[in-house]
């Protein structure tokens, strides 16, 4: 008896990679798990593939890194426990699972910055519609943040060395 044919799906054959799931699905996965360098107790995986809502068209490699559920405490300082499951994305798709995980390390240091930027130096948004006039602003925000810089190194510098009369 022949071999029966694979089942075919009507239509032209899908030209596009596999769809991930959502990192929830992603953690219930049994195998390929390997033990967190640096955390006791948790697991992390990586993935390569589609992920639309995030990057439609662009192929990403998604990093889970996995607790479990009784390792999930509160340390001292921290308000709330670490979540269960943490999802980290990239588009450079040649990053290990742990090399993800410290880049997001790094991110935070990034964020601060730019919230800084926004809050303190007013680089936020511009009401400016005229492209010159975008480029004064910003050009003047940028040196006021700057003097404001220097002139606080000038105060700790002189701090150190000189007398202060109160």
């Amino acid at each position: 008896m022949p071999p029966s044919p694979t089942p075919t799906r009507r239509g032209a054959p899908r030209n596009k990679d596999v769809r991930i799931g959502s990192p929830t699905t992603l953690a219930q996965t049994a195998t390929g798990w390997a033990p967190h360098p640096r955390e006791a107790g948790a697991e992390s995986h990586a993935w390569d593939g589609l992920w639309p809502p995030g990057w439609p068209g662009r192929r990403v490699r998604v990093g889970v890194r996995r607790r479990q559920s009784t390792r999930a405490t509160t340390r001292p300082g921290q308000s709330k426990p670490r979540p269960a499951i943490a999802a980290f994305v990239t588009t450079a798709l040649t990053l290990s699972a742990e090399a993800l995980v410290r880049a997001y390390g790094h991110r935070w240091t990034v964020a601060m910055a730019l919230r800084d930027a926004n809050a303190c130096a007013g680089l936020g948004p511009e009401q400016c519609r005229k492209r010159h006039r975008i480029v004064g602003a910003q050009t003047f925000r940028v040196g006021m943040a700057a003097a404001r810089t220097l002139g606080g190194i000038d105060q700790i510098e002189c701090g150190m060395t000189c007398k202060r009369c109160d």
